[in-house]
């Protein structure tokens, strides 16, 4: 648009200028008082010396013979584009935000899968933008602890001597009381786990399904919330 207006402003015999866009963006940053690039500040230099030239908006992609035209020129000098020496656009604010974002994004998800520790959690949520979902639900404490394992099972209790065992005292069996025991395993909640078996099944995942599935849909953090309250395996007292 700078070298579209510096032409049009150049050609004297114009009393009056109008220059036709379909960047919305643009023109809106041209418009307007907020900060800008320095692309910008020298656009709105170009039209606060030339009052007369108008800027107007088009829709693009309707087949407006001088915009397909210029989206076919502008094309062109973008690929032939070789002059170091040219001023590049600098990135907006906003999407240098962005970038920065999704390279710690990147280098905290790679920190996440090499972790030793932390592993249930893991289980649960396997990527840093799995874990989102916990800002679009109210959980209590009971499933805010099965996600991390540091819960009221045996097998966490008994690594700090609070149980003498770590075995599931529940139904007896000669296992470990762990979170997939207890979720998907337990005799003794059986009952209660039909209904969570369901909602699994509904979802097209087979039983027993990876703990990840759990925080990957409503439905089923849903049932796991109502598996927990119903049993009162993990409620404090």
């Amino acid at each position: 648009m700078l070298n579209a207006l510096s032409w049009l402003t150049s050609a004297s015999r114009y009393s009056s200028r109008e220059l036709y866009s379909d960047s919305a963006s643009v023109l809106s940053a041209a418009t307007s008082t907020g900060r800008c690039n320095s692309i910008v500040m020298k656009i709105r230099e170009v039209l606060a010396k030339h009052p007369n030239t108008k800027l107007f908006w088009i829709p693009s992609h309707i087949g407006h013979h001088g915009n397909e035209r210029a989206d076919v020129l502008a094309k062109l000098a973008a690929s032939s584009l070789s002059n170091p020496s040219e001023e590049a656009i600098l990135p907006s604010r906003a999407t240098v935000k962005r970038k920065i974002r999704a390279v710690l994004l990147g280098e905290w998800n790679e920190e996440w899968q090499l972790c030793k520790s932390g592993r249930t959690t893991w289980s649960f949520f396997p990527s840093v933008a799995s874990s989102r979902m916990l800002n679009k639900v109210s959980l209590p404490y009971q499933v805010l602890q099965l996600f991390t394992g540091h819960c009221r099972l045996n097998c966490y209790l008994h690594r700090f001597r609070c149980s003498p065992t770590a075995w599931c005292a529940q139904c007896h069996a000669d296992e470990e009381e762990t979170v997939e025991h207890f979720l998907f395993w337990c005799k003794a909640f059986e009952t209660e786990r039909s209904a969570l078996k369901s909602a699994v099944c509904r979802t097209g995942t087979t039983w027993p399904p990876p703990l990840a599935a759990f925080t990957e849909s409503q439905r089923l953090i849903r049932g796991l919330l109502k598996f927990i309250i119903q049993t009162k395996r993990l409620d404090a007292g």
